[in-house]
């Protein structure tokens, strides 16, 4: 039995969790673990369940249960996945129900709120041509010459439904409540995937080995959303992804990744966003890592539910959380890492960051536009990696100190929080 009591501040707001976890309930190689979150949004009491080898099979079940102060989750999740690069094929049975409070952001102030009650639904299957020099003609008239590299072909059916509700007993009721809207569509999915990892250490994690993705993997999927199959619209759905890993000798590294996704409606797009990261490290020390990080976001048409924030909880560490609002983002970190042989206790190994950030949002969004122009800060901090756990996990204490913004922000910004990575 594994337990974990975590302490968050960022952007000038809490959070706690208590995580227990048993990753061989009863030896029976299942595992179940417990939460009590409490965050600036909800307070929740998390249970999930987690089998990674059903009777003994290829196929994977989770079942998660969330009873939350505005609402709850319902998640079942039972799936074959393609367990290695060489595996014929893949099926998922995937359902979620959620309720929950929606708060909207101006300068880091709730705006309005109101209720989002969602249920998804996903039946899919997939094969694959396996390994090799392949030619592969998948669903429709596609066709790819690849060598070395795992091709899919998926055929489903997708279900998403919205019902958007004023929030009763707030003091800020929603000044403009989004549509309730039902998407339900088959669609058709293909991604190339080249198999070319590489291990490496002392990168985004301390003291641990990580696998890295040098190769190419890009996928795309198209849907059609109709009145046929439930769905409150026409439309066609659309997403689509890529990554790619670059080495540069020894030392140096840039990773880029990027995604898309929107469905045409009447013609034009709605609900457009496409993400940009380029992620670039420099070994020109043993122990010493230069780290810069671009993140951008570029929207059209959004849904009036979704919001596009930046501040102290994603990124820009000087200022409170969802400082800045509109309708595009970008971010660019740049960080001299620290890595060291400290293990004290044999309990935690340590490492530290001197970090800029810098950031902003452009457009207006439907509750408006902040537009406090870019935003800049400078800090340091203290990694602390956790060695005695399997969750991987990096705890970050930070001081960061905002070079803008006005007078009402507090001049020093305390931050503490669990990540996944340096």
């Amino acid at each position: 039995m594994e337990t974990q009591l975590s302490f968050g501040r960022a952007g000038g707001s809490n959070a706690t969790n208590l995580y227990l976890e048993d990753s061989n309930f009863l030896g029976s190689g299942k595992k179940l673990d417990f939460q009590h979150i409490r965050t600036v949004d909800r307070t929740s009491d998390q249970l999930d369940w987690s089998d990674p080898n059903v009777f003994g099979s290829h196929w994977t079940s989770l079942v998660n249960y969330a009873d939350s102060s505005d609402g709850g989750e319902r998640a079942l999740l039972l799936t074959q996945p393609f367990y290695s690069l060489d595996a014929p094929w893949t099926a998922k049975i995937n359902a979620l129900s959620f309720e929950r409070t929606v708060s909207r952001y101006n300068l880091g102030n709730i705006v309005d709120q109101f209720n989002d009650n969602q249920s998804s639904y996903e039946l899919s299957g997939g094969v694959s041509s396996g390994l090799g020099i392949l030619l592969v003609i998948p669903v429709g008239a596609m066709s790819l010459l690849a060598e070395g590299r795992t091709t899919l072909g998926v055929a489903a059916l997708a279900t998403l439904g919205l019902l958007l509700e004023p929030t009763p007993n707030t003091s800020t009721p929603a000044l403009l409540l989004p549509p309730d809207r039902t998407l339900s569509y088959p669609f058709v999915g293909y991604e190339v995937l080249q198999d070319y990892y590489r291990k490496i250490g002392d990168q985004d994690q301390i003291g641990r080995t990580e696998d890295l993705y040098f190769g190419t993997d890009v996928g795309l999927e198209v849907g059609l959303s109709n009145g046929v199959f439930g769905a409150d619209r026409d439309a066609i759905m659309l997403a689509a992804k890529a990554r790619r890993g670059f080495e540069f000798g020894a030392t140096q590294e840039l990773f880029l990744i990027g995604d898309f996704s929107s469905r045409i409606e009447q013609g034009r797009a709605r609900n457009l966003i496409a993400d940009a990261a380029a992620s670039y490290y420099w070994r020109w020390d043993p122990e010493r890592v230069f780290y810069v990080s671009l993140m951008t976001t570029a929207t059209d048409s959004l849904d009036p539910d979704m919001q596009l924030l930046i501040g102290g909880d994603n990124g820009l560490r000087g200022y409170p959380l969802r400082y800045e609002s509109g309708t595009s983002r970008a971010l660019l970190t740049v960080e001299q890492r620290f890595y060291t042989d400290w293990y004290p206790f044999r309990l935690v190994r340590v490492g530290g960051a001197v970090f800029y950030d810098e950031g902003r949002t452009w457009g207006t969004g439907v509750i408006g536009n902040s537009n406090p122009g870019l935003l800049r800060d400078i800090g340091f901090g203290l990694r602390l990696g956790n060695s005695r756990s399997g969750l991987g996990n990096v705890l970050h204490v930070d001081i960061a100190f905002p070079l803008d913004g006005v007078a009402a922000i507090d001049r020093v910004q305390f931050l503490i929080q669990t990540k996944q990575s340096f």
